[in-house]
């Protein structure tokens, strides 16, 4: 019942045990993870199992959790204990583990750039497979130091795709959009504070917005985020920001460009100088293109593209 709660909530269940040892609670003749696997029928085993036997052997296996149980690379292997390891000048006494995880974790999903802490540096907000929102924060470092060891932000984000971090309403702290399983645009307000407390309660700004691609940037130039939206026929739309609230936020749309089935990626912000917000896409060939904003007073218009990368199959943009 506890790992079908699990992946009801869609999260991934996890056992660990000291293999060799009996549970007191269990049956006498369950004498391994194997026993219980062969001896439980119509039950739902454990995603990944941690298993400790400190017997130096750096393999995933061991006699009680065989191979043939679990195949698909689930499984870790804590196979020795207090051994000290120095990295950077600075010794610990560890345990040491062999991972056999290949395809059992992927990298949170759906990361947007936006200042959520107010620092003055664009952060990441992200969505882990547990469904928790993460925010990534900009250190203000390099490389691989760019961004720090994320906090979570929120809960519940299984199914949500992230659309941008935007103040909508020019309180000076970006919020963040999103569209809700059903197709719902939500807009959750920065409310200043930290960690599960950073957004407040969702007002909701749009309905109907399944299989569309959605991105904000300020496009016609007045200071407002608006939007800027492609369907599932691959028409472009630009929905402006009218200055109202909630479902009022954004007016009726205009359409500003076709033909954008196949891109595998789209996005909206300044690129360059003191243009306003441009366009970049991924085309199906992998070829990264800025199309730049040639907008005039009244009038949202984006001009010829130029090739600005190539070699981009398999990134994200936004």
């Amino acid at each position: 019942m506890y790992i079908l709660q699990h992946h009801h909530l869609g999260r991934r269940s996890r056992c660990q045990c000291r293999a060799g040892r009996r549970d007191a609670r269990i049956e006498p003749r369950l004498r391994s993870i194997s026993d219980l696997i062969n001896t439980t029928t119509g039950s739902t085993t454990p995603d990944v199992i941690d298993f400790a036997d400190w017997d130096g052997a750096a393999t995933p296996g061991n006699p009680g959790i065989p191979d043939a149980d679990w195949a698909s690379h689930e499984r870790i292997h804590q196979y020795s204990g207090g051994v000290d390891q120095t990295f950077g000048g600075y010794t610990i006494n560890v345990d040491q583990d062999y991972l056999d995880l290949q395809g059992s974790f992927s990298a949170p999903e759906g990361g947007v750039l936006g200042d959520v802490s107010g620092d003055g540096r664009p952060d990441i907000l992200a969505i882990a497979k547990d469904g928790d929102l993460l925010a990534y924060p900009n250190t203000g470092g390099a490389a691989t130091g760019t961004f720090g060891t994320p906090t979570q932000v929120g809960a519940g984000w299984n199914g949500y795709t992230i659309v941008a971090a935007a103040d909508l309403y020019g309180v000076g702290r970006p919020g963040l959009l999103a569209i809700a399983p059903a197709g719902t645009l939500f807009y959750y307000p920065n409310t200043g504070g930290t960690a599960t407390g950073t957004f407040g309660q969702p007002a909701q700004v749009g309905s109907g917005w399944n299989g569309w691609t959605v991105d904000s940037a300020d496009i016609n130039g007045d200071g407002k985020p608006d939007l800027l939206a492609v369907d599932s026929a691959g028409t472009l739309f630009y929905y402006p920001n009218t200055g109202g609230t909630a479902t009022g936020t954004f007016g009726q749309p205009a359409q500003v460009g076709s033909g954008w089935n196949g891109w595998r990626a789209i996005d909206v912000g300044v690129l360059s100088g003191t243009r306003a917000a441009g366009i970049l896409g991924i085309d199906s060939t992998g070829t990264l293109y800025e199309f730049p904003n040639t907008s005039t007073a009244g009038t949202v218009a984006f001009g010829r593209s130029e090739q600005v990368g190539s070699d981009w199959i398999g990134y994200a943009i936004n």
